[in-house]
């Protein structure tokens, strides 16, 4: 893979997409942190289709949870730094280079603020099942954004395709 190794402007939107990540990520901290100490014992780690908790496990899985997320962010954060690594669906060029590194940067701090809002959302399932002893109503707000996830997925392919030299 011979790939031009050229940097890439940081633009207004992408400095607004970090904003909205690092929020999300405080947001996904301090959530622990404020729950953890009211959180019964045992929390729902595993939830049905319909939100109705069907596995469980020690109040400390919350930490886990927020672990995997901020494991996730970082790899995608540092991933970032290197939109010449990533596997495009179309050949990179010298002519094209910096237009398919800008759609993949865009596409990788899209699925962060994706990404953080579905742990997010799931850390607010296990508290909200844990505190009021009921099937949480968030996992429609789950499904709808792991759709967003999806659709930024298709959004970059096809802008890889209609960016790309014909």
């Amino acid at each position: 893979m011979n790939r031009p190794n050229i940097s890439i402007p940081f633009t207004k939107t992408d400095s607004r997409l970090e904003l909205v990540i690092w929020l999300l990520s405080a947001a996904i901290l301090v959530s622990v942190i404020y729950h953890y100490a009211v959180l019964p014992e045992r929390v729902p780690i595993h939830f049905s289709f319909n939100g109705q908790p069907d596995g469980w496990s020690g109040k400390e899985s919350v930490w886990l949870l927020a672990g995997i997320y901020f494991f996730v962010a970082t790899t995608l954060f540092f991933m970032n730094k290197h939109p010449q690594q990533f596997n495009y669906s179309v050949p990179i060029t010298e002519e094209n280079a910096a237009q398919m590194y800008q759609v993949g940067a865009r596409m990788v701090r899209l699925i962060r603020v994706w990404v953080a809002i579905i742990f997010l959302g799931i850390q607010w399932m296990v508290y909200d099942s844990a505190m009021n002893g009921r099937a949480s109503k968030f996992n429609y707000i789950l499904i709808t954004c792991v759709v967003g996830l999806l659709c930024t997925v298709g959004w970059g392919i096809y802008r890889f395709h209609i960016k790309a030299p014909k």
